[in-house]
């Protein structure tokens, strides 16, 4: 093997190496992102939660105004 050989290899090698670091950047950056995508999963169903939530409170307190108008509703027929 003669020296002309051996740079091409070095070269390879090199390069196999700044490859294997590409790669290694790129899964951590991946679980990094898979991770983030989770967390906005999550955030979302918490959030889907807390409006079903509000709308459930809502019809409760459309509700109970709608009881206490009927109520003043009826007093003021009641005093005619």
């Amino acid at each position: 093997m003669n020296i002309e050989e051996l740079n091409h290899f070095d070269l390879l090698e090199r390069e196999v190496e700044a490859l294997i670091l590409a790669v290694r950047t790129l899964k951590e950056e991946k679980n990094t992102l898979e991770k983030a995508v989770q967390d906005q999963k999550t955030r979302i169903d918490s959030l889907l939660n807390e409006t079903d939530t509000q709308k459930v409170n809502k019809k409760l307190v459309e509700e109970k105004v709608s009881g206490i108008l009927e109520k003043i509703e009826k007093l003021n027929l009641a005093h005619l």
